[in-house]
């Protein structure tokens, strides 16, 4: 594809905090850092540092370039523009050369949360739902259904306001907000998939829950019971990031995908050292800093019975580039409400607009 011209600016984010936003060949992208991040995580920079760094260099990306040697080009100057900036550069080039495809992701929506998304005595950072339909418009519509009824299901003696991902939360516990939303999922033919954000939880060598302090045996069991009692499809970050042994443990003893975010970081070469440790991975395109370190990840998984899931971050802008990217893994997490609906829609207008569009399948 040719390039032949790049424009670069500054935006806000959901929570109001700058964030830069490319433009290639009219196609731009944003794709802001997001609240809970590991430890592996690729380094940002202040985005006008990195825009004016990228000034000095601008005529370098100007020309002939596929998806590859054009992020190549960006990894060799990620310490110098910093993944705030490479990831939107990417994520534009991959906008303005994308070929629309029939194959669509099952939807992972966050209806109910808490841990570092809001202060509230929730626990689990998010409680999902992952609708049966084999159709983007049904299932997006269920999803509207399901998040409606999660707060009509809250009790109205108790105050109730919404995490960073438009997620309902409320001062309840972890076992009433998941019977709440199972309950809802049960009667709307959906599956329930969590992500626990378990090393937000970990401290001193015990995870904080619920007002106790557990052990790494105590914490394994309570994540095993849950898996169990409420048949959870999807569980994301179940440990702490520095313990895949647990993560291991946890998928030899359950049927549920053990998602690895924190354990991998979008990263290949942490996906190959921890790959029988988990059965589904998080792909986040600015963990990887460049798209093509996205599809390294997605093929590699896919070809291991590895389940990828392509996802937002917490902090939102309107930009729906990663539904794009979504169309090319079995699973997406894209918000259920907010800014996660202009994701959502996109997808639906993607769905309308293709001839033969098909749900990827998975055993839900």
């Amino acid at each position: 594809m040719l390039v032949e011209n790049i424009s670069i600016s500054i935006i806000k984010d959901s929570v109001g905090k700058k964030t830069a936003e490319a433009s290639i060949n009219g196609f731009s992208a944003s794709y802001p850092e997001g609240t809970s991040t590991g430890q592996h995580e690729l380094i940002p920079l202040e985005p006008e540092k990195a825009i004016s760094r990228f000034r000095t260099i601008e005529k370098q990306f100007i020309g002939e370039f596929d998806q590859k040697s054009f992020d190549t080009l960006l990894m060799k100057n990620i310490k110098k523009l910093g993944t705030g900036l490479t990831t939107p550069l990417s994520m534009a080039f991959f906008s303005a050369n994308y070929k629309q495809i029939n194959r669509f992701p099952n939807l992972l929506a966050n209806v109910f949360g808490g841990g570092s998304h809001a202060s509230s005595a929730i626990n689990i950072q998010e409680i999902l739902v992952i609708p049966r339909e084999k159709a983007i418009p049904l299932a997006v519509n269920r999803i509207k259904k399901i998040w409606k009824e999660t707060c009509q299901n809250i009790p109205r003696n108790i105050p109730k306001k919404l995490t960073l991902e438009n997620a309902w939360t409320a001062n309840i516990s972890n076992t009433h907000a998941l019977e709440i939303v199972a309950d809802i999922a049960e009667k709307n033919n959906a599956r329930i998939g969590l992500d626990i954000a378990a090393s937000q939880l970990y401290h001193n060598g015990k995870y904080k829950w619920q007002g106790m302090r557990l052990d790494r045996k105590e914490f394994l069991q309570e994540m095993l019971d849950i898996i169990n009692s409420y048949d959870i499809f999807y569980i994301e970050d179940p440990v702490h990031e520095k313990d895949p042994k647990a993560y291991a443990y946890l998928k030899n003893r359950t049927n549920a995908l053990i998602c690895g975010d924190d354990l991998i970081a979008t990263n290949l070469a942490r996906l190959k050292k921890y790959k029988d440790c988990i059965n589904s991975v998080i792909v986040k395109p600015n963990q990887a800093g460049i798209i093509t370190g996205c599809m390294d990840v997605i093929e590699y998984s896919s070809k291991r019975r590895i389940m990828p899931v392509v996802s937002h971050r917490s902090r939102s802008t309107m930009n729906t580039v990663i539904s794009k990217l979504a169309t090319h893994a079995p699973l997406a997490k894209l918000g259920a409400a907010g800014y996660g609906l202009y994701r959502l829609e996109a997808l639906v207008k993607m769905w309308k607009s293709c001839k033969r569009p098909k749900m990827a399948k998975i055993k839900l």
